[in-house]
């Protein structure tokens, strides 16, 4: 669900073996694009790749015969208006038994962590948690894992926190530039940050970059594992 540019579909594309089937779900055009030019270079042209939005999309032509083993989300839930409606569309495509894996993260504006530190990424991820918020969406939903299963009437297998420490920490602040970039303009219509603000954080974080701290973490990311009654 939610597979942009490539996603997970490398991974269960080798995990399923030639045997098996993906399928990779996005509302995004060129998200697709990306992903099938990815796919075919590494011979993956059996992966298929769906135009649509989990919430509105004909169930039947995804999965006709509601026959798949695991449904994998990676941020997809924090984007929605009501997650249990979307888990219960998710599951409606899974055997009994299935599962879904789904992966957020967690709503704390400390993390990806620096050292030296670097106060730019604080008030870049608060300023993203806000702006969910003001679309009417859940930057919280990690901290309703425990809940959110039996609300989409799903049992709740497992639940467990993940980050890690990369070779490199630039990394992490290339994403955190990434995402202030991406959400500039929404931010400025949502009276949220100034178009001299965000240019300021992104100097800031450049100027961390350029220094190359010697130590950094990826954001902290909550996985769930439910399963279909």
């Amino acid at each position: 669900m939610g597979c942009g540019p490539v996603g997970a579909l490398l991974v269960l594309a080798e995990l399923v073996g030639p045997a098996g089937a993906v399928v990779g779900l996005d509302a995004n055009v060129e998200a697709l694009r990306q992903a099938r030019q990815i796919l075919d270079r590494r011979g993956l042209s059996t992966v298929r790749l769906i135009r649509a939005d989990i919430n509105a999309t004909d169930l039947e032509a995804v999965a006709p015969d509601a026959t798949f083993d695991v449904a994998f989300c990676r941020l997809v839930l924090t984007y929605q208006v009501e997650p249990a409606a979307t888990l219960r569309r998710i599951a409606a495509l899974l055997r009994p038994g299935g599962r879904i894996v789904a992966q957020d993260i967690l709503e704390d504006p400390r993390y990806p962590s620096f050292d030296p530190s670097v106060p730019a990424v604080e008030r870049i991820l608060a300023l993203q948690y806000e702006h969910k918020r003001r679309r009417g969406v859940f930057p919280d939903v990690a901290r309703h894992y425990r809940t959110l299963p039996g609300e989409a009437s799903l049992g709740l297998v497992s639940q467990r926190g993940l980050f890690t420490v990369p070779p490199d920490p630039r990394g992490p602040l290339s994403s955190m530039r990434a995402l202030l970039s991406s959400t500039r303009r929404g931010l400025v219509e949502y009276g949220l940050a100034t178009d001299d603000e965000i240019e300021a954080l992104l100097q800031e974080v450049d100027r961390a970059s350029a220094a190359e701290p010697h130590f950094g973490t990826s954001s902290l990311l909550v996985e769930m594992i439910a399963e279909v009654a």
